[in-house]
């Protein structure tokens, strides 16, 4: 029996050439999805919830070093390409602005079970400090927080206890402050939260390095010096408050002075009642009259005598309260002396001011300057170069055929995304391969139509033979 070779495509079935065809486009577009996915943009979000100001900042500062970035749609966080992402950390770093990398108590979940004693007090001390640190940047003042903890080893043999201690750095939000109930408050979340710790032993500083916590040991002048320094960020904060109705925060300036009396004072204050009249209350009131001879005129004399009722008070004033307040406010606006007054008249009902206390407040303005805007830099539009001898210098040289870490999780195995997809991709190939071979020895197996005559040919020659047989 001999068999007649044809050509592989032309000898497939028509839905063996449509499987095939059907295959290849899907091929095709699978490689071209790829491409098209690998060759986007993926950014990282470098810095979140944060204040405008920081924002602006941190863009000013991307556009020196020419790093692609996306602002998101509540301009509150700020993103950049994933190759950029670690330059801008440290960018942003450089600048004082925060980005979140803290770690808590879920870096024990995927512990190691063969890890030391050591590491694990280590781990624990980073968790703690990282859920401290969390629950100080949730409050609505502070932008972020700084904790360090020291938790002295605990054995029996050690006779010195050493009692643990915290150091907390507060970055509060512009024009923000703390009441010193708030920074109680912090002083006992974090007593709470380590044990064996007291509250004299928490520290709290600010940004700019002043102490805002207290302990038991603080001197009655240190005491107000912090009442002083409470009241002028909390009318500083009012003033601000009302401007920013209106005004940018950066068309104006609050600052507030206020005097405290620094002991207690006792006034005795003493004036007599007059009567309507002006001479007080009469008490008694005599008459004569003199007759000195027959041919004169009698005298008559009067005597009358005013007592005066007196009015004493005693005011006893605590130390601490306040003597004078002087608020000075500038304002960069175009303003009539109508408005002026109309503010000025605002903010002194806003701090509460007294003239006859001697407050003043003083509020300046001037015509505001025009800044023109700086433009974002976006992959589609490339900073401008500058190459003039006062311009900045030159920008850092970043390595631009960086290819971006792409990551998914399967199952709690962490899998690269393109070695996934190439894997799928082959698979697919392999798969549609089998297929062809499949169909082609499949059509392999058929008979030609001369293999199918000569067959009937034979198979009728048989039942031939067997009929005359039977005859």
């Amino acid at each position: 029996m001999s068999t007649t070779k044809q050509p592989l495509f032309s000898d497939l079935s028509s839905a063996a050439k449509i499987s095939l065809a059907a295959g290849v486009i899907l091929i095709l577009a699978l490689a071209a999805g790829l491409y098209w996915w690998s060759a986007q943009t993926q950014y990282q979000v470098v810095l979140q919830n944060a204040q405008k100001e920081d924002i602006a900042r941190a863009e000013q500062e991307l556009n020196t070093h020419q790093i692609p970035f996306q602002i998101t749609e509540d301009g509150l966080s700020l993103m950049v390409a994933d190759q950029y992402a670690s330059q801008a950390r440290i960018i942003l770093a450089d600048l004082g602005l925060p980005f979140d990398n803290t770690v808590g108590l879920e870096m024990f979940a995927t512990s190691d079970f063969g890890v030391t004693e050591f590491a694990q007090q280590i781990n624990y001390k980073r968790a703690l400090e990282g859920e401290l640190t969390r629950t100080i940047s949730a409050m609505h003042e502070v932008r972020y927080a700084r904790v360090h903890l020291v938790l002295p080893e605990k054995g029996l043999l050690k006779s010195d206890h050493i009692p643990s201690s915290a150091a907390v750095t507060l970055f509060l939000r512009n024009g923000v402050s703390l009441s010193s109930d708030q920074v109680t408050g912090i002083q006992r979340l974090v007593v709470a939260s380590v044990p064996g710790m007291q509250p004299d032993h928490v520290t709290i500083l600010d940004q700019q390095g002043n102490t805002l916590s207290h302990d038991s040991s603080d001197s009655p002048a240190m005491k107000i010096d912090n009442e002083q320094a409470e009241l002028e960020a909390r009318l500083q904060q009012k003033v601000a408050d009302i401007l920013l109705q209106q005004f940018s925060a950066q068309a104006f300036k609050v600052t507030v002075n206020a005097e405290i009396e620094r002991h207690a004072t006792h006034r005795v204050e003493e004036r007599p009642v007059m009567g309507t009249d002006g001479k007080g209350a009469l008490t008694r009131k005599i008459s004569s009259t003199e007759y000195p001879d027959k041919n004169s005129k009698p005298t008559q004399h009067s005597e009358e005598n005013y007592q005066y009722g007196l009015i004493r008070e005693e005011t006893d004033i605590p130390g601490g309260s306040l003597s004078r307040l002087s608020v000075a406010v500038w304002l960069a606006a175009d303003l009539s002396e109508e408005q002026k007054s109309d503010l000025e008249t605002l903010i002194q009902i806003a701090v509460g001011a007294d003239p006859q206390r001697g407050d003043r407040v003083a509020l300046m303005v001037s015509a505001p300057a025009l800044v023109e805007p700086t433009p974002a830099v976006t992959p589609e539009h490339p900073a401008p170069d500058m190459t003039a001898a006062d311009s900045n210098p030159a920008p850092t040289q970043v390595n631009i055929n960086a290819q971006a870490d792409f990551d998914i999780p399967i199952g709690g195995i962490t899998v690269n995304a393109l070695y996934f997809i190439a894997g799928l991709l082959g698979l697919l190939i392999i798969c549609i391969l089998v297929m062809i071979k499949l169909m082609w020895d499949m059509r392999k197996m058929r008979l030609t139509r001369q293999q199918r005559e000569v067959l009937l040919g034979q198979l009728n020659q048989i039942l031939y033979e067997q009929k005359r047989e039977q005859v």
